[in-house]
């Protein structure tokens, strides 16, 4: 057999360049691709594909200006590549993006320069981002003009805009009030280090939280949304042009809100909540050039403004100047987060956003996952496999997307993946495909039938929700024991101790076909190559005419790939697939284990609904 044809494409001046038909990938240099995991107990790794670029001219040199695709030289555009065998259809092998390209000059002059790229798939740019709550998540989407989420530690003196912009400081009135930081019980429990909370020293004094530059121009159309559990009458925010002052108020007595306005020589109300509301509440209001609208508990009420734009204006959290003067008391509060966003937003979409930051709603895996890759920058691309159930929101600081997939696929009963074309992918345990017959003639080297060492775990130990820590270990002896220990704590400590008793692999080593080598280069049989070719993660094979020292009735479930092709007198073309016995056992049916470092991820009763809360 040949090796099949090739096309290596890259997205180059807005559009994709086949580089094998441009004679510019080294065949002889050798491909390689390689996706998945080792077994089922392992991590999900980024998938990878290596190849070796003719640069003599330095046209993939990125920064040269002699380069024809010069300004498409950036880092992380898309890659591609597909293959045909035996005049056939193209299959697509691997989908991705560009993430390390050094040139190497083979000699003094430049004239045999090369450039190895190495793409990675979408789990890989996945990893990228670190996400904070879900709450500052959904906010960040706006894209705001400036965000304080104002969830610092305790004892931090200031707190940023995330965006870049500037900061809030506390400034004093009169006699300081107090003002803390990571304020247990603030209103979205267990995002972040919580909320800050400002508390006047008197009906004429106390501290409030002043940017300590202005804000770039807001234009004629833009919206505040901020998140709140306030307990006494003032001003949650404020936003001041000149003379012109736009605020945010509390009454205690009505327990309703009001946006208010100062033209330069009076007060006046201008929207006011038509029902009274407790606890925590996501207000948003719209400015435009002549309105100004409030969206409170999907309600809303709307009063002309007074001004047209805001140029430079300056923002303060919590406010107080003595009440003669017109203004009002400090609010005494919780507050979890003001961000200014430009643009005036649809109500409905603020009534969504409130609605989500306040109940997270539950959502199908793939949703889950979409959600993910929309918080990347990335399109959706999402597909699942098997019948899996609904997930819950769970807690995101610190983490990327790609260790939050990970945490959830390693010790739940599916299997997350990135697909070879791309899509990000959830296998599920209750998914059954039809098995791909493969003679075992066709492994090569020969089968190794091994007890595996490298999925088995013999001890897990976790944190306990009453306190303390449990561990479960197998009865197995004579062992190397290998551990695990599960950080975060479930919800209560049977849950603990059934996802530590999960994992524990059992009371002897599972025999296993752990790797399996196709040689296709020397495979004389196309239904073969056809079939190996069609393998993707998830997928199931039979091995056929086994020899009788093997089980005839097991069957492999492919946990990850790589491929090797090579061109020239030294071609070569292999498959090889690291895969798990389809028979291992896995979770009950519909139960999600998932532990993430922080005291507030919990699971109910085995259930597939991961709090955030």
């Amino acid at each position: 057999m040949a090796v099949p044809d090739l096309k290596v494409e890259m997205w180059l001046g807005g559009g994709w360049v086949d580089l094998v038909a441009l004679g510019r990938v080294d065949l002889a240099a050798g491909l390689s691709i390689t996706r998945g995991r080792a077994n089922e107990y392992g991590q999900m790794g980024a998938g990878q594909c290596s190849f070796v670029l003719d640069n003599h001219d330095g046209a993939f040199t990125p920064e040269l200006p002699s380069s024809p695709w010069r300004s498409s030289l950036t880092l992380h555009r898309p890659v591609r590549v597909s293959e045909s065998f035996n005049g056939g259809a193209w299959v697509n092998r691997f989908a991705g993006f560009v993430d390390d390209e050094p040139v190497d000059l083979e000699d003094p002059t430049g004239a045999l320069a090369k450039v190895t790229i190495t793409a990675v798939d979408r789990y890989a740019i996945m990893g990228l981002p670190v996400l904070r709550s879900q709450k500052d998540q959904r906010i960040l989407a706006l894209t705001p003009k400036a965000y304080w989420p104002l969830d610092d530690a305790s004892g931090a003196t200031q707190t940023n805009d995330l965006m870049g912009g500037p900061r809030l400081v506390p400034t004093q009135v009169s006699t300081a009030g107090m003002l803390e930081f990571g304020a247990e019980g603030g209103p979205v429990t267990g995002e972040g280090a919580g909320s800050a909370s400002l508390t006047r020293s008197s009906a004429t004094a106390g501290l409030y939280l002043l940017g300590d530059g202005a804000l770039g121009s807001l234009g004629v159309e833009w919206s505040v949304v901020s998140i709140h559990n306030p307990s006494a009458s003032g001003y949650l925010w404020r936003l001041t042009q000149g003379t012109y002052i736009l605020g945010l108020y509390w009454s205690s007595s009505t327990s309703k809100y009001s946006v208010r306005q100062y033209n330069g020589s009076a007060w006046s109300t201008l929207a006011t909540s038509s029902a009274a509301t407790t606890g925590l509440h996501v207000e948003v209001v719209t400015v435009s050039a002549t309105q100004v609208v409030l969206r409170s508990d999907a309600t809303h009420t709307a009063g002309a403004r007074a001004a047209a734009t805001f140029t430079a204006p300056t923002v303060a959290v919590g406010y107080l100047v003595d009440s003669t003067s017109g203004f009002d008391d400090l609010t005494s509060a919780l507050i979890s987060g003001v961000a200014v966003v430009p643009g005036v937003m649809a109500m409905a979409d603020a009534d969504t956003l409130a609605t989500n930051i306040k109940t997270p709603p539950s959502l199908t895996t793939d949703a889950f996952m979409a959600v993910l890759l929309g918080w990347c920058g990335m399109a959706a691309s999402v597909s699942w496999l098997g019948d899996h159930p609904s997930l819950g929101y769970i807690p995101t600081n610190t983490q990327s997307p790609a260790s939050l997939a990970d945490t959830i696929s390693a010790g739940a009963n599916g299997r997350f993946a990135v697909m070879a074309d791309g899509s990000v992918c959830w296998v599920d345990s209750s998914y059954a495909p039809a098995l791909a017959e493969i003679e075992s003639e066709a492994v090569s080297p020969p089968l190794r039938w091994a007890r595996d060492r490298s999925s088995y775990v013999t001890d897990v130990t976790t944190s306990l929700p009453s306190g303390g820590s449990y561990t479960y270990s197998s009865a197995a002896v004579g062992l190397v024991r290998e551990s695990k220990s599960i950080t975060g704590v479930l919800g209560s400590d049977q849950a603990c101790k059934d996802a530590a008793a999960f994992l524990v692999s059992g009371s002897s080593l599972s025999p296993r076909l752990a790797q399996a080598t196709f040689d296709l280069l020397t495979q004389p049989d196309t239904a073969v190559i056809d079939a190996v070719m069609a393998l993707d993660i998830g997928s199931q094979i039979a091995l056929t005419n086994l020899p009788p020292q093997i089980p005839s009735s097991v069957s492999l479930v492919v946990e990850g790939l790589v491929e090797t092709l090579q061109g020239g007198t030294g071609a070569a073309w292999t498959i090889t697939v690291n895969t798990s016995p389809s028979s291992q056992s896995l979770p009950p049916e519909g139960w999600y284990f998932a532990w993430v470092d922080g005291p507030t991820t919990y699971i109910d009763d085995g259930l597939a609904f991961i709090a955030n809360i």
